[in-house]
């Protein structure tokens, strides 16, 4: 068993912070988003290699020896070796293939599993829209099975409901996957629990209702970056709430983790995805943020995974990191932001629950600035002052109109739309096909 200590990448508080023995004490502060390891978040239709086109039922005949395959595993093994132990993957990313890559990746290290961090998700699976979600006690049951033998990891740190915008209504998750859930924890399969998905609000209705203490973590993505905090500046409940979800995490002892801090291509010098959600409105403002970095000669992505990293409050930053070469880069950005704390002691950090939603976000984007500026070069500081600009920034009237995100339960909305049956019939579908007692003793 080989020798491994995560020291290299500098750690924040975790489940110490929280008060949440079910949690580790403590993360590195970028983890490895294993939905690279995949087929099905590729730039461009014309790059999907239909050797490494699986469903849930093929993932298992994934060749180890494929090239790309081949530079997946090497990617794991190489974040690991830099202290970047946490993983998070998914039975969607790749329909099966993330998680059996990063099986034969720990295979290969032979690591003590205690080292390592191996978060993964249920309640999404297949690209066939009558297969994709499915919320059930069985399938929640039956796809933890799976994942821990795909992986052979033993024991999965943190199970998390992925997407519940997509379930055919709360009650089911409340009635059907929560249950589950609890039950995969109560035999050892897991250790904590978690839900990640775009919508804040939510996730908010989610953990009220369900009920302090039934999750530990909270996974978002897509609302912390340079055109959107909405982490930190919109406002959850009433009309009168003034309490992020920021906020409410820590008051909840909720642990805490983003991703996307590129937005999902958004924050680059290329086009985003050919699937992005964005509106055209908001694509045209990150383009106008790319230009605008072009002109200063500052890389974009570099810029904005120091803005994400900058936040005390946000324990783990998860990117997708596909290659070498997106690990390097992202290591890069992590020794800048340790220059932060390691020669500048009198800069000052943002409380873990910092408030911007009674100016949104005015003074927070400020904050951001004081921090970075010490570790930028001066055509970085100019960058970053004018795409942060409230007035004639790139994303200056998205803010104003609070446009600065999409409409997640809209999406998911249209995804029904086009599904025979749309919800009713999904759910009827999934309850029926829960028995409880199959789901725990069978071993399909």
């Amino acid at each position: 068993m080989s020798d491994f200590t995560p020291q290299q990448i500098p750690r924040r508080p975790f489940g110490s912070a929280v008060g949440n023995p079910n949690l580790p004490n403590d993360v590195p502060i970028i983890g490895l988003g294993c939905s690279s390891f995949a087929n099905n978040f590729v730039e461009n239709e014309a790059d999907i290699d239909i050797e490494l086109t699986m469903t849930q039922d093929t993932a298992g005949c994934l060749s180890p020896n494929h090239p790309k395959v081949q530079e997946w595993i090497s990617t794991i093994k190489h974040a690991v070796n830099k202290g970047i132990n946490l993983l998070d993957t998914a039975p969607w990313y790749g329909h099966g293939s993330s998680e059996v890559v990063i099986g034969f990746a720990l295979k290969e290290m032979e690591l003590d599993r205690s080292k390592l961090i191996i978060n993964t998700k249920i309640g999404r699976y297949d690209s066939d829209p009558l297969k994709q979600f499915d919320f059930s006690y069985a399938m929640t049951i039956r796809s933890v099975k799976r994942s821990l033998d795909r992986m052979g990891c033993g024991y999965i740190d943190v199970l998390q409901l992925h997407d519940p915008e997509f379930s055919p209504s709360i009650e089911l998750i409340l009635q059907e996957t929560i249950p589950a859930m609890i039950e995969c924890k109560k035999r050892g399969w897991v250790k904590a629990l978690g839900m990640t998905g775009y919508p804040l609000e939510l996730h908010y209705d989610i953990l009220t209702r369900a009920g302090k203490g039934t999750f530990d973590q909270t996974l978002t993505y897509g609302h912390f970056n340079l055109h959107n905090q909405n982490l930190c500046t919109l406002a959850l409940g009433n009309n009168d709430s003034t309490m992020s979800f920021m906020e409410y995490c820590q008051v909840s002892s909720v642990a805490l983790m983003a991703a996307a801090p590129l937005s999902m291509g958004l924050l680059t010098h290329n086009s985003p995805p050919f699937w992005h959600p964005a509106s055209e409105t908001l694509k045209t403002a990150c383009k106008h943020a790319a230009e605008i970095a072009k002109k200063n000669n500052v890389d974009l992505p570099m810029l904005a995974i120091l803005f994400a990293l900058a936040h005390d409050g946000i324990s783990c930053t998860l990117l997708g990191m596909g290659c070498q070469r997106d690990l390097d880069s992202a290591i890069i950005a992590v020794e800048r932001y340790r220059a932060i704390h390691a020669g500048h002691d009198n800069i000052e950090t943002l409380p873990p629950t910092c408030n911007g939603v009674m100016d949104h976000g005015v003074a927070l984007r400020s904050q951001m600035q004081s921090k970075l500026n010490p570790i930028l070069t001066e055509s970085e500081k100019r960058t970053l002052a004018i795409i942060l600009d409230d007035t004639n920034g790139p994303f200056s009237d998205l803010w104003k109109e609070q446009k600065q995100s999409w409409d997640g339960l809209y999406e998911a909305d249209l995804f029904w739309s086009k599904v025979p049956g749309g919800r009713s019939e999904a759910e009827s579908k999934m309850r029926k096909s829960s028995s409880r007692t199959n789901a725990i003793t069978s071993n399909k």
